[in-house]
């Protein structure tokens, strides 16, 4: 299973209905402009908690990615407030038709396994589902794992992305704030607390609702931008 590399830029992001806030349906307008979400203004933190950066791309092998990456918008070592986060990976042009995603506790055990429709040359999200998943236990650390379906014989040459995912809850008054916050700030909010998972859900379910809105369009082109991803910040999001 090829290994990947991680990208130093910004921390995490956030779902809105986990803290009982509905972002889809706030009277809080949304904001032309990410106030605050520029080079430099962004904090910087490599390593834990950024985006996940992309996997080699190419192989010793041939696989049905060629030269070409997965990006995963999805930390590489994130936390969530989320207990059914929901990850989200581009894939490249291909012809596989299979994606695999698996969830593991600590003690390597799968706790969920799923294979499901890949979407070419565009953002996939994986969410783990209420009636067929465990929900995250607080503070534990699991690993998780997409995979393109290459060839079904060898699953261990096919190209994937792993990360690891911990969860957190958030502070009250941080939760407080986040719910009176108009939308370009709640956005700063989720990343300076270091939830890149949930705010980039946040984002990416407003895209879903408001394909056709040039504003939630800037905002969420914008951000990926801002956090290095700019390659796939024009893809469909599936």
């Amino acid at each position: 299973m090829y290994q990947t590399k991680t990208c130093k830029a910004i921390v995490s992001l956030g779902v809105a209905s986990v803290i009982g806030v509905s972002l889809l349906g706030s009277s809080l307008p949304v904001q032309a402009k990410l106030t605050g979400i520029e080079p430099g203004v962004v904090p910087k933190v490599g390593g834990k908690g950024g985006p996940g950066g992309r996997s080699p791309g190419g192989s010793r092998v041939p696989d049905c990615l060629g030269e070409n990456h997965l990006y995963s918008l999805s930390p590489r070592d994130g936390v969530t407030v989320a207990m059914y986060p929901t990850f989200l990976v581009h894939v490249p042009p291909t012809k596989a038709r299979q994606g695999r995603f698996s969830l593991k506790n600590k003690s390597n055990q799968i706790v969920y396994k799923a294979d499901f429709a890949l979407k070419s040359n565009a953002i996939n999200s994986v969410s783990l589902p209420v009636d067929a998943s465990p929900a995250l236990i607080m503070g534990k650390r699991y690993e998780w794992t997409f995979s393109v379906v290459c060839s079904a014989e060898s699953p261990d040459q096919n190209p994937s992305f792993n990360g690891w995912i911990t969860k957190t809850e958030l502070a009250p008054s941080l939760a407080s704030q986040i719910a009176q916050a108009p939308f370009a700030q709640r956005l700063i909010l989720y990343i300076n607390a270091g939830l890149w998972y949930d705010a980039l859900l946040t984002a990416a379910e407003l895209r879903r609702t408001r394909p056709d809105d040039s504003i939630v369009g800037t905002t969420w082109s914008d951000l990926l931008k801002a956090v290095g991803l700019k390659e796939v910040a024009g893809a469909p999001l599936f």
